[in-house]
């Protein structure tokens, strides 16, 4: 029997980038953190399930064989070295990760002596109640075998309670701090507003919501849309949409980018858009944007307002009247340009008050030594 390394072993699985998305960056940056802190050994467990986006939420022959290889894996790091902490990313509520959590939870879970779910993907309490047989069954008695959970607001909570999770721990996103006042010395002063969508592209994220809203503006802007389209979106029928709404002189896809060019596009923006009323668990791109000093637009929508706060730099919209209300908060936002930097202001102070990344004791870090020592 092997013994116990002095050093707490956690294993972090998931799917660094690319491609690039809130969880892939999340799970990157953890990587480095953790092997950074120098008290435990880190190993990550790649879950390649998705190499691109048009493979996101699909069922594919090569992901049965990821099964397998993750499988294999996690055998062999448990053989090098004991496995305090399995910190394993949900899948998400669509059928097709509920599916893959299923499967591969029961096949991981014997090689750690600790499971703890962390809710990136947001959405389970939603679609709990409306899974088929077998997928119900199979789901719950894979969550059952966890141990805690990280979630990442309060409102995230609900999640791991409808999975029967009891020890959960709310942290949300941090993010080291990439500020460069230099980069947006010439921020408001474009005789167009320059506004920013940035985040997948899909019907949830309310991105299609936001142009129907933009069709009557009469101030002169231009959107870009920053991020990969997600099935049945692609590049060309995103364009085609907005070819058609007649925006295409005023609208730029951009398409996905690193995260470099995600700070150089929050740095050339003067205001965020974030439409979504999609199955959010933290929204990163709001902290992203208060970090760049950006007024936000934005719905009252499950933990948004934790994230903004009460009196955000911009607005929170209830979102009963969907497009009549992003195209007035548009107008106003436009309107009210001597505003941005007040606004903007705003929000950065409460990014280095809420979700400004420390040097060390970071809390999900303290979470998991905690987790691996109790």
């Amino acid at each position: 029997m092997q013994r116990r390394s002095k050093k707490p072993h956690i294993v972090v699985a998931g799917k660094e980038p690319p491609p690039v998305g809130g969880q892939n960056l999340l799970i990157a940056e953890l990587l480095r953190d953790l092997r950074s802190d120098g008290r435990p050994c880190a190993s990550h467990l790649d879950l390649a399930f998705t190499k691109d986006w048009t493979k996101a939420r699909k069922f594919s022959p090569t992901k049965l064989f990821e099964l397998w290889r993750v499988w294999t894996e996690m055998r062999a790091i448990a053989k090098t070295k004991p496995v305090d902490i399995l910190l394993y990313p949900v899948g998400g509520p669509q059928t097709v990760p509920l599916f893959r959590d299923a499967i591969l939870l029961p096949l991981l879970r014997p090689y750690c002596r600790k499971l703890i779910m962390h809710f990136h993907a947001a959405g389970y309490a939603m679609a709990a109640p409306h899974l088929s047989f077998p997928l119900k069954q199979l789901i719950r008695r894979a969550y059952a075998s966890t141990d805690e959970a990280v979630v990442m607001t309060e409102f995230g909570r609900e999640d791991a309670v409808a999975a029967g999770i009891r020890k959960i721990h709310v942290s949300p996103n941090m993010l080291r701090d990439t500020f460069d006042p230099t980069k947006i010395e010439d921020r408001g002063k474009s005789p167009k507003a320059k506004i920013l969508y940035l985040g997948h592209v899909y019907k949830e994220k309310g991105v299609f919501d936001l142009l129907d809203a933009l069709v009557n503006i009469k101030k002169p802007f231009d959107l870009r849309i920053v991020g990969d389209c997600l099935a049945p979106w692609t590049p060309e029928r995103l364009r085609g949409r907005i070819d058609k709404a007649g925006l295409d002189n005023v609208v730029e896809y951009v398409g996905g980018v690193d995260e470099k060019n995600r700070d150089a596009e929050l740095a050339r923006a003067d205001f965020l858009v974030f439409p979504s009323r999609a199955a959010e668990s933290f929204g990163l791109v709001l902290a992203e944007a208060m970090m760049w000093r950006l007024p936000v637009i934005a719905f009252d929508w499950r933990g948004n307002k934790e994230v903004l706060g009460e009196d955000p730099g911009g607005f929170l919209l209830p979102g009963e009247n969907r497009i009549d209300e992003l195209a007035e908060a548009v107008t106003e936002m436009l309107d009210k340009q001597q505003l941005w930097q007040v606004w903007g202001e705003c929000n950065r102070q409460r990014f280095l008050k809420k979700f400004n990344k420390p040097d060390h004791n970071i809390p999900i870090v303290e979470i998991l030594l905690a987790a691996a020592v109790g």
